[in-house]
């Protein structure tokens, strides 16, 4: 009598790589391939005291009939489908880009996300925040730091705003105005997605502080405007300045690194319930100190969440294959 679990088998996809424990498989299905290329079927015996096996070639697929004492496994094989996306994108270009940049490519040859990184406001420029994308080696992640437009009046030192912050007295404005830098994001965004070949949901937002709150700012206007979701945000200390009040969330996820209070970047009260009101999911993260994380442990869920949502390419020369199917 054949198991419920065993019905639930024939019905499920399975890659390769969840097949590597079976003893030469990759040799066999380089076979396949051969075979396929030359429209000839392909046979084989294992040398196992259990076990023989035979294949035949259908169209562009293989059928493998695996043969034990009381039962028959068919498996179907085939090549799986490319991605629509060039593996290496192209560098983004200044002239399409108002800001000076910074593009690393990922260093593993795979361009498969992209991780836009905006910087703080007092003292920071996109130097450092360049250092940090390409110390952090995310798999198939390439990295882009933008330096905010606007100089900081009356420093000596060289620091950007993303968007006007002070009075004329040096005092922090009460309700800054982001749109200017909101403008910019969606220049570059369309820069990226047009002309560079980046999925949108495959472009990934870090910001601190002011960037913090340009880069959720800047998912909820996308969502809104385009009905295309990035694919996350992770803010550090940056609350939304607005305040939402759609019904329709936007699906992309978002995590909010924040420090409690008494600290200086502590973020207001109502800050997650504003992050809630704008996204379906907006999960937090709150440690204890001042600033950027700057320890492993405070950088684990900020790791932890990138690796639950950056996407990964399919190697080369990967193979699906479908126990109990019909090969299509």
């Amino acid at each position: 009598m054949r198991s419920a679990g065993a019905d639930q088998d024939t019905s499920e996809t399975h890659y390769l790589k969840c097949l590597r424990t079976e003893q030469k498989v990759l040799p066999i299905l380089k076979q396949f391939r051969r075979a396929a290329c030359h429209g000839m079927p392909v046979a084989w015996a294992q040398d196992h005291a259990d076990a023989a096996k035979s294949s035949k070639v259908k169209g562009n697929s293989t059928t493998v009939q695996r043969y034990g004492s009381k039962m028959s496994t068919e498996f179907h094989v085939r090549e799986a489908a490319n991605e629509p996306s060039p593996r290496v994108k192209p560098t983004p270009k200044s002239s399409s880009i108002p800001v000076p940049f910074s593009y690393t490519p990922s260093n593993d040859g795979t361009d498969e996300n992209l991780l836009i990184l905006l910087h703080g406001l007092a003292g920071d420029t996109h130097a450092p925040f360049s250092k940090l994308g390409r110390s952090l080696k995310l798999p198939q992640t390439a990295t882009l730091t933008l330096r905010a437009p606007e100089q900081i009046p009356y420093l000596y030192e060289e620091a950007y705003q993303w968007y006007e912050s002070f009075d004329p007295l040096g005092e922090f404005l009460q309700r800054p105005n982001p749109t200017s830098a909101l403008d910019l994001l969606a220049k570059v965004l369309d820069h990226l997605t047009n002309d560079c070949a980046w999925p949108a949901h495959r472009i990934h937002l870090f910001g601190f502080a002011q960037g913090g709150t340009v880069a959720a700012e800047t998912a909820l206007r996308w969502w809104r405007e385009r009905s295309t979701a990035l694919g996350s945000v992770v803010t550090v200390t940056g609350p939304l300045l607005s305040y939402p009040t759609s019904s329709n969330l936007c699906p992309m996820p978002i995590l909010v690194f924040h420090r409690p209070p008494p600290a200086e970047s502590a973020l207001p009260r109502d800050a997650m319930t504003a992050f809630r009101k704008g996204f379906s999911t907006a999960l937090e993260a709150q440690k204890a100190g001042e600033g950027m994380p700057r320890s492993k442990e405070e950088w684990e869920p900020i790791m932890k969440f990138w690796s639950e949502r950056l996407g990964r390419r399919q190697v080369e020369d990967l193979y699906e294959v479908m126990s109990g199917a019909s090969a299509a």
